[in-house]
């Protein structure tokens, strides 16, 4: 338990999963969402702290999770948890939420499980990656692996039982906290260097430099075509010579010499400019 956490607070994004492409640039902040259909407004601070407990509350702790500041859960961690509203569906949470965070989390609720399914495809569509499940804790069992059988058979096979936002926090709810965080590190980081690399990709500075790469290409293959065709003259030129009746060994033989440096020269100088 203590490994997890240490990981977790010790994390910077690019932490997890490094990546060897020079052009990413990892933030010095990872947001993670939640997107949140069954937890009401008062509740989701007390659900916030549950992960903070998790973190930070050990014996002779100086301060207890509740006073730790706003929805930062470390120095590099933050976290968005949704608010459930009657006229925002879930699609267009994952979608406001996409554009702000690197991992997204479904918290869900094993008595509306298919929605969870269908909401989680969505997800899927937007960012490209299935979200992390955080399974509310229900007391029957029969509903909990149902729940857990769904989700596997649906294609999400990330997800961790919490319980529901309350003050009392046994040390198996802090341990599914923990793992549930650890486990978004490397899905950040992997969700962080892709959108770095397709900013790249569209960045306009790199267009204007791929133009004049494929400009000065043309360029290259153009002048390449015209020494093809002053050496196929060439040939032309000396095997015209050889015919000519004026054509004796001394004549071809410095003939051949000039025209050996000047096919050397052409040459040099195209590779150079390529």
């Amino acid at each position: 338990m203590d490994a997890i956490r240490n990981e977790i607070l010790s994390y910077k994004p690019g932490k997890a999963v490094p990546c060897d492409d020079e052009r990413v640039v990892f933030p010095p902040k990872l947001v993670i969402g939640m997107v949140n259909d069954y937890i009401g407004e008062r509740e989701v601070p007390v659900f916030i702290n549950a992960m903070i407990d998790a973190l930070y509350v050990k014996e002779g702790a100086d301060e207890p999770a509740e006073k730790r500041p706003g929805l930062w859960i470390t120095d590099s961690i933050s976290i968005i948890v949704t608010i459930p509203r009657r006229t925002c569906t879930a699609t267009s949470k994952a979608e406001n939420l996409a554009e702000k965070v690197a991992c997204m989390v479904k918290i869900v609720d094993t008595l509306d499980i298919q929605v969870t399914v269908e909401e989680s495809k969505k997800i899927m569509e937007i960012t490209g990656r299935f979200p992390v499940c955080a399974i509310l804790k229900n007391d029957d069992p029969m509903f909990m692996d149902k729940a857990i059988e769904t989700l596997k058979g649906s294609g999400m096979t990330d997800h961790y039982v919490v319980p529901w936002p309350s003050k009392t926090r046994s040390d198996v709810d802090k341990l599914e906290w923990l793992r549930l965080l650890h486990k978004c590190l490397p899905e950040a980081d992997r969700m962080l260097a892709a959108k770095d690399l397709k900013k790249t990709s569209t960045d306009p500075r790199c267009e204007s430099l791929l133009e004049k790469t494929k400009k000065d290409l043309e360029e290259a293959n153009l002048e390449k075509r015209s020494l093809q065709q002053q050496i196929k003259e060439l040939e032309q030129e000396f095997q015209e010579f050889l015919a000519s009746p004026e054509g004796n060994d001394k004549a071809l033989e410095n003939w051949k010499q000039r025209t050996q440096r000047r096919l050397e020269s052409e040459i040099r100088s195209a590779e150079q400019e390529q």
